[in-house]
């Protein structure tokens, strides 16, 4: 590989390129995405993304973009984790970039006593037996450099424990998972058609946090549903257990229509 300078091309030295990478983990450790840019002129144009294309690229530069998370996210999460509900990052992105993030928005602490990595790649997953990718994902919640196989393969892993997954996602990438998951979640703005259309719920408005205001909205609904089913089977149950033993015994009604009309009304 070669980098550009003022003076022109010149072959990258592998001291150069630890200090490249250094500087790329740095900006992933500032919660940022690194984009490297890089070119190559070849004699016949072609659009295929093979090795000999990508062997011999001249890196040009580094940028680190910043895409923060919005402010509620943080406190979406811990209402998440106070209502039993897990929370699991899964990404593309650079390991470091991960941990950031995963920092900023309260998922894991600035210092940890647990044995477990905060954080495992794809390529540390894909060295596991079943068993211990089964065990692994139990206990870590953030991942990073996904493929789209990987992520389907966590959602389906958490599915065979028992679990109901809700899966949130944006791109094309996305797809294969958010169509397994239980609950497929797109994100309506910057979401692709594609994504939207292997969902059952797209977010208009793109905020996680109203993932939360609708779980805690429903669980709110059903409980007073139960309450109330519950309220009117049991007294329901006792005007009809005397109705029938009086017109067993051949007593006159306890209860009539107009009373049991009225009852309901109050």
């Amino acid at each position: 590989s070669f980098t550009l300078w003022e003076k022109g091309e010149k072959k990258i030295t592998q001291e150069e390129k630890q200090e490249i990478l250094a500087g790329i983990q740095g900006l992933a450790k500032k919660a940022m995405r690194v984009l490297g840019l890089a070119y190559k002129i070849t004699p016949v144009s072609t659009d295929n993304l093979t090795e000999d294309l990508v062997n011999g690229l001249v890196l040009v530069g580094v940028v680190g973009m910043l895409d923060p998370p919005r402010p509620q996210v943080k406190e979406a999460i811990a209402k998440a984790r106070k209502a039993g509900i897990r929370v699991i990052m899964k990404t593309g992105d650079h390991k470091d970039t991960a941990v950031a993030v995963a920092k900023e928005i309260g998922m894991i602490g600035e210092k940890t006593k647990s044995k477990c990595p905060e954080v495992l790649t794809e390529q540390e997953l894909l060295k596991l037996s079943e068993e211990e990718f089964e065990e692994i994902i139990k206990h870590i919640s953030i991942f990073a450099r996904l493929t789209p196989g990987m992520k389907l393969r966590i959602v389906e892993t958490l599915q065979k424990q028992g679990h109901i997954v809700a899966m949130t996602g944006d791109g094309v990438n996305d797809a294969p998972a958010l169509k397994r998951a239980d609950i497929g979640i797109a994100m309506g703005i910057i979401g692709t058609d594609v994504a939207r259309e292997s969902s059952a719920i797209v977010l208009a408005d793109d905020n996680f946090s109203s993932i939360m205001n609708a779980i805690e909205e429903g669980r709110t609904v059903f409980t007073n549903t139960r309450q109330t089913s519950s309220f009117l089977i049991t007294t329901n149950f006792a005007e009809s257990i005397s109705i029938i033993t009086t017109m067993l015994l051949g007593l006159p009604l306890p209860l009539l229509p107009t009373q049991l009309t009225e009852k309901q009304k109050l």
